[in-house]
């Protein structure tokens, strides 16, 4: 199935099987469902291409400390945007707690702490 993702519906595609056992949220939206299509427009495409690439590795991407200033603060933004896609999409906590240990070793190794528009971006809409 294909999912759209963020404000420019950005598609993901990812067994429908595999969605609806990562997510309560899904397994009810789309139990007997026929769909093929599921618009996902709060979501930011480049938090949910983490949750993706976990449904398939079983692993939380870590935030690389030989990358960039700014791509280890782009990878702390999607950690953060990936942590409210698990608690607004009802994924297990266990999955949540995951994502909030890379976010922490994230800021751990970066000896940074969240600024306040990561802060109010974190807490979601």
């Amino acid at each position: 199935m294909t999912l759209q993702v963020g404000s420019t519906c950005q598609p993901f595609s990812i067994h429908k099987n595999l969605l609806c056992a990562s997510s309560t949220y899904f397994a009810r939206r789309l139990h007997g469902s026929s769909a093929q299509v599921v618009e996902l427009k709060d979501v930011l495409a480049s938090g949910f291409k983490l949750f993706a690439e976990y449904l398939y590795t079983k692993s939380v991407p870590k935030v690389q400390m030989t990358a960039s200033p700014v791509a280890r603060g782009e990878r702390l933004r999607d950690l953060c945007a990936l942590f409210v896609f698990t608690e607004q999409y009802e994924v297990p906590r266990v999955v949540g707690n995951k994502v909030m240990d890379a976010i922490q070793d994230g800021f751990y190794a970066t000896s940074t702490f969240p600024d306040e528009g990561l802060v109010l971006f974190a807490s979601g809409p």
